[in-house]
This record gives C-alpha cells, structure tokens and sequence, in this order.
C-alpha cells in the first residue's frame, strides 16, 4: 500500500506536525481495524493514566467534547489504545473541539 505524507510511524512524530494544523489546540486517536471506515475516538484520562473512548458519534460534524492538549508532556501520555492491525488515526482538534483535516495515520516504522 502506497504511503501518504500523512502517514508518520510514531505518536511523537504525529505530534511534530501540529504546526501544520493552524488551529491545533489538542488532539485525539482512534485505534484503527481497517484504514477506512468510522472513528473510535480516545482521549487520555490522566487519573487513570489510560486511553478512554469518546462516545461521539464519528459521523456528526458536532465537535468533540474532551481531547488532549498539546502542551501535554509527551512522556505522561500512556502507550496508543489496542489496535487490530496496529495502526492508529490521529485528528487534531481546534479549540470547539472540531477535527482539523486530514487525520494523520501512524503506522509503526516496523511495519512500513
């Protein structure tokens, strides 16, 4: 399968491009089990340390209610939720909460 420029192969390098999105202010991940299909949005719960879905419904275009700031420390976010095919989409999300497009797909270096 072909790469996009959107594909990166780390959290961390998903994150380096937040200055591309002009409106980043936080961002979410969806464990993927195929590279389409709808979303299951995370966010981090910090008290439990862990990954918890959202219950949004992928399809609205109503804004996310809970994300993770991007001026979180890197090292406190806890590993990438489960995933079946061990990819992940990441959207970063403006200020109401509103995806800023396209996602970006991490896609471990391992298996690229």
């Amino acid at each position: 399968m072909a790469q996009s420029n959107r594909t990166v192969s780390s959290l961390g390098d998903a994150l380096a491009r937040a200055d591309e999105y002009e409106a980043a202010v936080g961002f979410v991940v969806a464990p993927l089990n195929s590279l389409a299909g709808s979303r299951s949005w995370h966010f981090v719960n910090f008290k439990d340390r862990r990954w918890v879905q959202d219950n949004h419904d992928d399809d609205s275009d109503e804004p996310l209610p809970t994300w993770v700031p991007l001026n979180m420390p890197f090292r406190r976010l806890p590993p990438l939720p489960p995933s079946k095919i061990s990819r992940w989409a990441l959207a970063f999300v403006d200020e109401n909460g509103k995806h800023q497009r396209p996602e970006i797909v991490i896609w471990p270096a391992d298996e690229l």
